[in-house]
């Protein structure tokens, strides 16, 4: 699976702002983290506007994270910088091919898309942010970040 150009950048920028937990100018983070500086800024306007972010303004003034990276998580991340692009054209269905739609594949299919969402929402910037410093191997702890979600899921289905 590819990530985005704007994935994989607003994703750097909020890793390297979580490390850093200081005001960082855009030339700093682009230099650092390897993103043009034009994107970066365009990244951070959406970033901000979904209150992931802080700008500061002035000679000394730059982004810094707006909460901290534990309460931040990739779902949050991923739906701000999606959000924020130009909405993507709704593919075109025949109708009447629509109508033979299995309920169950329809079904399968939601639980798919809503268990996904949950594992993204339980990760967390601090998680990554432990994956990209090298802190945790990151295949072992994301795996079992995956192991928790996928038994907290079998939990909540067992009960309802």
């Amino acid at each position: 699976m590819f990530l985005k150009a704007s994935i994989d950048y607003g994703l750097r920028m909020l890793l390297y702002l979580a490390k850093h937990d200081r005001v960082c100018s855009s030339k700093e983070i682009s230099e650092n983290m390897l993103i043009p500086r034009d994107y970066l800024i365009q990244l951070a306007q959406i970033e901000r506007h979904a209150g992931l972010i802080e700008s500061r303004p002035g000679k000394n003034g730059g982004y810094i994270i707006s909460k901290p990276a534990n309460e931040i998580t990739l779902l949050e991340i991923l739906n701000a910088i999606n959000n924020g692009e130009d909405e993507m054209e709704e593919p075109k269905h025949d109708i009447a091919s629509a109508r033979h739609t299995n309920d169950e594949v329809t079904h399968m299919l939601d639980i798919v898309t809503s268990s996904y969402a949950a594992f993204l929402d339980s990760i967390t910037l601090d998680m990554l942010s432990k994956c990209f410093d090298g802190t945790v191997n990151a295949e072992a702890y994301l795996a079992d970040r995956l192991k928790e979600e996928s038994q907290r899921l079998t939990q909540n289905l067992a009960t309802a």
